[in-house]
Order: C-alpha cells, then sequence, then structure tokens
C-alpha cells in the first residue's frame, strides 16, 4: 500500500523518494554537476584574474560594495602592540623600536605606507583578491606584493621539473609551499617573469575554506554577481527618470480629425516669468503633467533585500548599512554577533602580525638595535597584538553592567579594557596613579562622590526612556 501511494505521489509531483533533493537535479534547479574539485581546479587563473579584476571594478565604482569592503578591514585589520615581559625596561625598549620601524620609510619597501596601514590594505587586497603576499628584504624592510603577480605561465596546474605548481605556487613535499613564482607587470599592462621567491622569504595572507585549497579564494566571490546586479540596475533606474523628466507634458484630443483643422502654429503658450506659464487650448483638449513614480516601492524593497544577502557575504549586518532600519536592542545584538564573526578573521591577521613581529625582532638583534638579556632568546619575549575594541552602545548602561560584574568575579578589569578599548588595564592603573598624584600635588580636589538616591532616580529615568524608544 505504501509503495502504491509513493509511486502515485512521484508521478503527481514529478519527483522520486530517493532521500535528498540535492542528488536530483531537474529543469527547475541548476545542476550543480557531480565533478568534486577543489577551488584551485574550478578557478582557473583566467578566472581567477576575472574575479580579482570584477572585485576591483566594485571597489571602484559601487560605493555600497566599497564601504562593506572598508567596514570589513575597520573590524579586522586595526591592532596595536604591547610586549609583556616581566621588564619594563624591556617593554619599553621593544615598544618604542616597534614604533620606529612602523613609520613608512622603516617598514615599508616603497616608503609610503606606516605599518598600520600596510595591513590594512593587505587585509582589503586578501577581501578583494583572495590572498597577498609580503615578501621580506635584508634591510627589514617589506615589499607588498598582490596576488595577480603570482601566476603560472599556462592555465591551471602544471608541471615545473618533478614539482606540481599551481597558479603560480610550486608545491614541496607533503603539498607544503616551497616557491613562488613572482612576475612584473609592464606598462602595456602583460605579466613578465622575474624569479621564484622561496616561501621562507614570504608572508602570505589568504582566505581558506578548503584543505586541499593552494591559492586564497575571495569571501566577496558568492556576492560579486549580486553587487554587479545592483549596481547595474541603479544606473537603469536613474536613466529611467532622467528620461521621464523630457516629457512632462502629455496633450488629449478630443476629436480624430483635429491635425487637420488645426493650424500650423499650434497652442500659445506664454511665460509670465517667475514660474508662471499658461498654455492657450482649443476647446474639448487638455493637457496633463506627467508624473514619474521612478524608482518605485518595489523596486527600492528588491534593491534592499538584495543589497541585505550581498553583505552577508562579509557578515555584514544591514543595521551597520542603514542605521535606522533597526532599534537600540537589536542593533546591539547584530553588531555583537558581527563582532563575533570577525573574531576568526582576526586571528589571522593576529598570526600575520605574529610572524611578522618574531622576524623584525630577529632583525632588531642582528643589527645591534636591540640587546636582551642574557640567556634570552626571542621566542622567550612574551608580546600581543590587541585588536580594537567596541566602545559601549550605552555607556551608562553597560559600564554599570560591566562594573557589577567585576566585583562579582565574573569579568576582569582587563577584560573590559580589551573589549571596549583595546588596551591593557595596568596601563590604565599606572596613568590613574600619575593623574591622582598630579592633582594632589597641584592641590586639586577630587570630584565629589555621586548621591547614590539621585543616580538610582536618573538610572529608572533612563531605562523607562529607553524602553519607550524600543517599543
Amino acid at each position: 500500500m505504501f509503495q502504491a501511494i509513493k509511486k502515485g505521489a512521484s508521478n503527481l509531483f514529478g519527483y522520486a523518494f530517493t532521500g535528498y533533493d540535492a542528488v536530483n537535479p531537474d529543469t527547475k534547479r541548476r545542476n550543480s554537476g557531480n565533478w568534486v574539485r577543489s577551488s584551485d581546479e574550478m578557478l582557473s587563473d583566467t578566472g581567477r584574474r576575472g574575479m580579482t579584476e570584477s572585485g576591483r571594478d566594485l571597489f571602484r565604482n559601487f560605493p555600497v560594495a566599497a564601504w562593506a569592503i572598508r567596514k570589513h578591514v575597520d573590524y579586522v585589520s586595526d591592532f596595536s602592540f604591547q610586549c609583556q615581559c616581566d621588564d619594563d625596561n624591556l617593554n619599553q625598549s621593544i615598544e618604542s623600536l616597534m614604533r620606529w620601524w612602523s613609520m613608512p620609510d622603516n617598514c615599508d619597501a616603497g616608503g609610503r605606507h606606516p605599518f598600520s596601514r600596510l595591513i590594512r590594505i593587505a587585509e582589503m587586497r586578501r577581501t578583494i583578491d583572495g590572498d597577498v603576499f609580503l615578501m621580506k628584504l635584508r634591510n627589514g624592510r617589506l615589499q607588498a606584493i598582490e596576488g595577480d603577480r603570482i601566476r603560472n605561465e599556462g592555465n591551471g596546474k602544471e608541471m615545473v621539473g618533478d614539482q606540481i605548481q599551481v597558479h603560480g605556487v610550486k608545491l614541496g613535499q607533503g603539498g607544503r609551499n616551497a616557491s613562488y613564482r613572482l612576475c612584473n607587470k609592464s606598462i602595456h599592462g602583460s605579466y613578465q617573469f622575474d624569479r621564484y621567491v622561496p616561501a621562507s622569504n614570504m608572508f602570505m595572507h589568504a582566505y581558506y575554506d578548503s584543505f586541499d585549497q593552494v591559492r586564497g579564494v575571495s569571501p566577496l566571490a558568492s556576492a560579486i554577481a549580486s553587487y554587479h546586479d545592483v549596481l547595474e540596475m541603479t544606473e537603469y533606474a536613474r536613466l529611467k527618470a532622467k528620461v521621464s523628466q523630457y516629457f512632462a507634458l502629455s496633450i488629449s484630443r478630443e476629436r480624430p480629425d483635429f491635425a487637420n483643422e488645426c493650424d500650423n502654429d499650434g497652442y500659445d503658450l506664454r511665460n509670465f516669468g517667475k514660474g508662471a506659464v499658461m498654455l492657450d487650448l482649443d476647446p474639448g483638449d487638455k493637457a496633463d503633467f506627467l508624473e514619474s513614480k521612478n524608482p518605485s516601492t518595489e523596486f527600492q524593497d528588491f534593491t534592499r533585500l538584495s543589497l541585505q544577502i550581498a553583505l552577508k557575504a562579509l557578515d555584514i549586518p544591514w543595521s551597520l548599512m542603514d542605521e535606522s532600519a533597526t532599534n537600540y536592542s537589536s542593533s546591539r545584538i547584530a553588531t555583537m554577533q558581527y563582532i563575533k564573526s570577525c573574531e576568526a578573521k582576526r586571528r589571522d591577521t593576529e598570526l600575520l602580525l605574529d610572524k611578522i613581529t618574531y622576524w623584525i625582532l630577529n632583525i632588531w638583534i642582528a643589527n645591534g638595535l636591540l640587546k636582551l638579556p642574557r640567556g634570552m632568546r626571542v621566542s622567550d619575549i612574551p608580546w600581543k597584538w590587541i585588536p580594537a575594541g567596541t566602545p559601549w552602545f550605552d555607556p551608562a548602561k553597560e559600564a554599570r553592567a560591566d562594573i557589577e560584574l567585576i566585583n562579582a568575579g565574573l569579568k576582569t578589569r582587563s577584560e573590559v579594557r580589551l573589549e571596549k578599548y583595546g588596551d591593557d588595564w595596568r596601563e590604565v592603573a599606572k596613568k590613574l596613579k600619575e593623574e591622582n598624584e598630579l592633582m594632589e600635588e597641584l592641590g586639586i580636589a577630587a570630584q565629589p562622590p555621586v548621591d547614590e538616591e539621585t543616580e538610582q532616580e536618573d538610572i529608572e529615568n533612563e531605562e523607562s526612556q529607553n524602553d519607550d524608544e524600543t517599543e
């Protein structure tokens, strides 16, 4: 009986009970194929260049896409360096050297970018192109290599001697990156082979989504088509709105033989100045002024939905794009979820910063710029690259909540400073001590304590106001 029911349902609805719809493509659904391939195999050298140029074109010409990339970089690439040795003098020496090295002339081979901007642009290139490379130089500087300069001579995988080369990356034992095929750009836009750079002399910063992947793939890959569609639709809507302004007057004629009876002088149009116009029509005729409703409400809603979907490629919530779209609670929850999604991306950037720090510390020691205590090595130096914090949404309310968590032993002062300001509470405590000592020296009285009853009334009034705004 059950088999008969299944057969009848299959004939009625046009599908078979095989367990997964994904393995039964039909004419109503795009066939994704049955050949399982890695990202490097699916994305040829030509396809990689096309995707890179599409992403760069969006960044150049579509403000929403450019904003989304900049906003992503704001949350992922902003770090501050802190040395955490027990010796304060050593901490100050290393941090002072890091500030000196971070100047454009000291860290950038081209002398254009400070280290903070170098990392910011590297993250931007990783987001748009899929990956970026920073080459170590003997003089302690970094030379940025954009991803399109690492490429094969042909298209796809190729053999170089007894080694496999994928998109300009020569693979060694165990599939490790052995060297990179570096090319230079000519003035005509073509690429000319320069040399192979050992992987030990290059920092690679990339987005990965599979274990077999050699080159990075941009997270914008799934949204590039959507962004281009919205850009084209917006341009067409703008053109349509402009065209509608050329045809602002519609004249209706009641008699079909009017064309034969009227004279060649047409209607009498008189301008009385200051925008006052009189149109003298014949009896039975009427004139209507056309009103364009471009773009329509439906078009605006569809465009908004398309942008909301496209922004998800970078995990960006719509509330960051349109601050008026949500209330306080929804916006705060969305931002918290977005910051959570940034943690893995921040760890990638922090790993890159740690590798660069280990390399430059060894350079400083070799050049005599840094002297460590006897028996201490670079691997013994503790340091931390601290991501920029996210300030409170509602400072008064959230600060009170943090104070209660600290008093209850559920959170430390250092955690609060890291989350909100991206620094160390110990440094804040030292500065507070210096301020208090200076105020005592100058005879400045401390601020009087806040009356608890008045403060409680202010809290209740503020909470009531926030509840009204949320409703």
